[in-house]
């Protein structure tokens, strides 16, 4: 097929076959390929960050580290987002580094916390997190999820059960 559609199109002109100026050509990838870049951005997310975590599991010695690691993965979710947005393939991936940056910094709260701290501290620092992210990200699906899991952590974080030391009423 040629590179150049404008002769065709004018062909089909002079024949009679069609009228007006030529379409703009569709750029939109039919959703089975979209899907396919999808699943395929999941996969070499998910083999990526299986061989980096093998080179770098002294990370998860440290927490200031672990937190660190984190940052810098949802940072650079966030580049990709950001100059590859139109790429299935890069949006998917980034997003999944971002989940594995999010679970990284949350591994590294834990352990800077400690667990004599209540549970609402960890719960209202990771809805602070994720309210930062759906500001930032240029993802609609990053944004959606990370809203939605801002609440879901405002909620969990006004949970007596979970306080440890609070005593929850319990009616007869």
């Amino acid at each position: 097929m040629s590179g150049n559609p404008a002769p065709s199109w004018q062909a089909l002109q002079a024949a009679g076959l069609v009228d007006g100026s030529q379409p703009e050509p569709s750029v939109e990838s039919p959703w089975f390929v979209r899907l396919m870049l999808g699943v395929a951005g999941w996969m070499a997310a998910a083999f990526l960050l299986g061989f980096v975590a093998q080179g770098l599991g002294w990370l998860l010695d440290n927490d200031v580290a672990t937190l660190a690691g984190g940052l810098s993965m949802m940072a650079a979710a966030w580049l990709l987002l950001r100059r590859l947005a139109h790429n299935d393939f890069a949006a998917q991936f980034a997003l999944a580094v971002s989940f594995a940056g999010q679970a990284l910094f949350s591994l590294g709260l834990v352990g800077l916390l400690g667990h004599d701290r209540p549970a609402t501290t960890f719960w209202l620092l990771t809805a602070l997190l994720q309210v930062v992210l759906a500001a930032v990200m240029p993802s609609s699906i990053h944004r959606l999820w990370s809203a939605f899991a801002a609440g879901v952590a405002i909620y969990l974080a006004h949970i007596p059960v979970l306080q440890p030391g609070r005593k929850v009423p319990v009616e007869p």
